[in-house]
């Protein structure tokens, strides 16, 4: 039942899960996409904006905002190409102690990724230094040889 009403209401949390990235509460947030075919009413990060403006540049093929992998958890990818079955994160705060470095979220994340990898996704990460068009285009072509 607990289950049902999660599903039901992405602003229940079952004990013990860590609120996804996106959620409400980000720092110098955007909404909209126009990148993408999808999108939900959370929040965007400076950094998810910079990716999905280099992508549009770049030509890179149509993603989906804010997927959700897994049915049964309230994961999200940042993106999904959803014909190759990749997921698209993007890890902010490395350097300033955010999130994704801290024990318990690091963890989280692990445990996450790992169930896309066991679910038949590719989880690409990137780093706000990973946010260059070099990077970016290496992906596109690798999306695009699929």
């Amino acid at each position: 039942m607990l289950l049902r009403i999660a599903q039901q209401n992405p602003d229940v949390t079952i004990a013990g899960e860590v609120p996804i990235s996106g959620a409400p509460g980000r720092a110098d947030s955007t909404q909209g996409n126009e990148v993408v075919s999808q999108s939900t009413n959370g929040t965007e990060s400076p950094l998810e904006r910079q990716f999905a403006n280099l992508w549009q540049m770049l030509g890179g093929p149509e993603l989906e905002r804010e997927f959700r992998f897994e049915p049964l958890r309230r994961w999200r990818a940042d993106f999904a190409h959803l014909a190759s079955r990749t997921l698209i994160e993007i890890e902010g705060g490395i350097y300033s102690g955010g999130r994704h470095v801290r024990g318990v979220a690091f963890t989280s994340d692990a445990i996450k990724y790992n169930a896309a990898e066991m679910a038949g996704f590719h989880v690409i990460r990137l780093t706000s230094d990973m946010l260059n068009e070099q990077y970016i285009v290496s992906l596109i072509d690798w999306l695009n040889t699929d």
